[in-house]
Formats: structure tokens, C-alpha cells, sequence
């Protein structure tokens, strides 16, 4: 009612004629198979008008419709959502590995995903009955400030209380939420490199790297891609690492950071294909030395996602990291994803020396 656009188009010549038209080609494209079809697999199309009551004309109701996801609702998580979710992703940070639906369905067993549309933005919800928090920061949409007021009552309503928070915000974002009442704070960074570095080792800075390479060579490993025959000796491999690693650390957090990603594992093997993911393995004399995980983040960026070897086999990792960046020759850019917060990882990715540590940051209600 209150569109300029609106008004003008209907105070001009034949204006009522243009709009009756406009509205029977848009209910026959509604009510068909092609146009329900459309709003299944791209619901940012059905928009929550909740928002604004009086500015909004009922024309025609349609019950044919039922069976939409609700945009007035939370909606789980399902691989359905990946496609359309996905694009939508990859233009709120091409780079970042957190803004992915791999991301987010390889923690579905830990946490709780929902998502649902205020003023068409996309918000992401997760909840473990312990805590509630956004994933991610809204992606598109209407006017920020109201559809930061919608997140932070669906917080409080999954009874988020001191864990209320959002994930994973760019560092060009800071400003605009500060001013907006959230506290931001540091969360920590991405690691990317330019994946031609990565796969040559070429120079002095990388000469540890490439001895480590040699010395497993030595052993004549076979590189090779992954396959379902492979999942149990991946399994069996991730169990004795964690206990190689659990023996060598002293901090139960790392200790319990080990099994959170052994979840993750257990729920990428079981959806492959249905990710996308490409999966390597290297053995030595027939055993599984170590595999990785990776997928495409957008055209330019690959994405490891897993890399577990056998610390007994020395030089293993740095075999395997090259040889899967060596082989991801249409992508620029790698990204190793985040350090989880350990001194240690963070020293292993920056001795591969990162072309850029991308910030990312959490953002909290300043009355938390």
C-alpha cells in the first residue's frame, strides 16, 4: 500500500488494467506445479509479512500451498536445504569455510540446526539444550536492526540466557553491529593460502616441509582417491590417532575438542555424495597411513576439511597435504579452516605460511 512504485504505476493510464493483469499471471503461476515447485526449492521467494500488517493487501488466498517450509516457524535443518541455502552462503563471505552448509550439517549431532526467514534474511539457529546461538550472522534481507530484534527473542525463547550469542561475523560487519548494541569480540581466524605454494614447497621457508615429504616417500606410499570400501579403516585410523594425540596433550579441552571432530567424521562418512566432498587416502605397505577431506567453497577456494594420519608414520601429513593440494590444480586458494583455538594447530598452519589469516568474530546483546 505504502510503495511509491505502486502508486505512481496505478495513478497512471491503464494502471488498474496493468496490476489485475500482473496479479492473474502471478496466481496461475502460483497455483501451478512450476511455480510450487520454485518455492520448495528456494523458500527466500516467501516472505514474512508479519512485519509489517498495515501495509500489506490480502489479494487471494492460497491453500494450495500447504506443505511450504514455514516462514513464520523454525524449520530443521535437511540436506534438501542445501542447494538454494548454499548460494546464499557463498555471497555473505566467499572465503570463510564457516559460511557453508558442509559446515553446518557435519555438526547436526551435536547441536540442534534450524533456520528461518525474518524480512527474507536467512537465519540459522543452534541449540543443544545447554546453550542457543547463531551460527551465523543474518545473511540478506530487509532492515538489520529488526531482524537482529527477531533473532535475539528467538534466542531468549530457545532459553539461550548467557550463551545467547552470533557466530562468525566478518571484520567489515563489526562496525555496523556495534552500533546497532551488540558487544563484538574476537572469535579467532581462517587460514588461507594460495594453493600453488602449497603443492610446489619451493623455497627455503618450506625446506623442513619438503624433507618431511622425502622421508615418507622413502616408504613408497600410494596416494588414492576414497571410496566406501574405505570408511572402516578411516574409522579405525581416526581412533588410533585420538589416542596418539591424547597422549601427547595435556588439556582437557583439546582432549574433548578430539571427539566433537570424531562426531563430525562419523557424519561426513555416512553423506559423502550428498556433500559433495572429495576424500583421499594414502597407504603404506597396505595399511592406511592417513586420509583427508576436502570440498569446493565457492569456484576460486577448496576447503580441507579433515586431514588425520598416523603419527608414527612421519611425514605422512605433510605428504598428503601436498599431494591434495597438488591435485586441486582449478582452485587458486585453499583454506585450511580455523585452529580451534589451540596454540599447537595454530603453529602447524602457520608453518605453512597463509597468504591471509581471515578475523572472524562473535557478537553478543550488550545486555547479556
Amino acid at each position: 500500500r505504502n510503495c511509491r512504485y505502486v502508486a505512481e504505476r496505478l495513478s497512471a493510464d491503464g494502471g488498474l488494467q496493468f496490476a489485475r493483469a500482473a496479479q492473474e499471471e502471478l496466481l496461475r503461476e502460483l497455483q501451478s506445479p512450476r511455480g510450487f515447485e520454485r518455492l520448495r526449492v528456494d523458500p527466500r521467494l516467501v516472505f514474512d509479512a508479519g512485519f509489517y500488517p498495515n501495509d500489506i493487501e490480502l489479494l487471494e488466498r492460497l491453500p494450495g500451498l500447504r506443505g511450504l517450509p514455514d516462514v513464520r516457524g523454525l524449520n530443521p535443518l535437511s540436506l534438501e536445504d542445501r542447494h538454494w541455502m548454499q548460494r546464499l552462503l557463498r555471497e555473505g563471505a566467499p572465503r570463510v569455510s564457516a559460511y557453508s552448509f558442509v559446515s553446518l550439517w557435519l555438526w547436526q549431532d551435536l547441536y540442534c540446526f534450524e533456520w528461518k526467514l525474518v524480512q527474507g534474511a536467512l537465519c540459522l539457529f543452534a541449540s543443544n539444550g545447554n546453550c542457543a546461538f547463531m551460527p551465523l550472522p543474518p545473511l540478506g534481507g530487509g532492515e538489520r536492526d529488526l531482524i537482529l530484534q527477531q533473532c535475539a527473542f528467538e534466542l531468549e525463547g530457545m532459553g539461550a540466557g548467557s550463551s545467547a550469542r552470533l557466530e562468525n561475523l566478518l571484520e567489515t560487519d563489526c562496525r555496523s553491529f556495534e552500533a546497532l548494541g551488540w558487544e563484538v569480540y574476537p572469535k579467532g581466524v581462517e587460514f588461507l593460502y594460495e594453493r600453488k605454494d602449497l603443492a610446489e614447497l619451493h623455497g627455503r621457508r618450506y625446506e623442513s616441509k619438503r624433507n618431511l615429504c622425502h622421508q615418507f616417500e622413502a616408504l613408497e606410499p600410494v596416494y588414492a582417491p576414497y571410496c566406501g570400501e574405505d570408511r572402516e579403516a578411516v574409522r579405525a585410523l581416526y581412533e588410533k590417532w585420538v589416542l596418539q594425540k591424547k597422549a601427547r596433550l595435556q588439556d582437557p579441552i583439546a582432549a574433548g575438542l578430539l571427539e566433537d571432530q570424531g562426531i563430525a567424521l562419523k557424519r561426513a562418512l555416512e553423506s559423502v555424495q550428498e556433500l559433495g566432498l572429495l576424500g583421499r587416502c594414502v597407504r603404506v605397505k597396505g595399511e592406511l597411513a592417513g586420509f583427508s577431506f576436502g570440498f569446493e567453497l565457492n569456484p576460486d577456494v577448496f576447503c580441507v576439511l579433515f586431514e588425520i594420519t598416523d603419527l608414527e608414520c612421519k611425514g605422512a601429513a605433510a605428504f598428503l597435504f601436498r599431494e591434495f593440494c597438488r591435485e586441486m590444480e582449478p582452485y587458486p586458494w585453499i583454506n585450511a579452516m580455523d585452529d580451534s583455538g589451540l596454540d599447537s594447530v595454530t603453529w602447524t598452519k602457520r608453518s605453512y605460511y597463509p597468504a591471509e589469516e581471515i578475523p572472524l568474530f562473535n557478537a553478543r546483546p550488550a545486555d547479556e
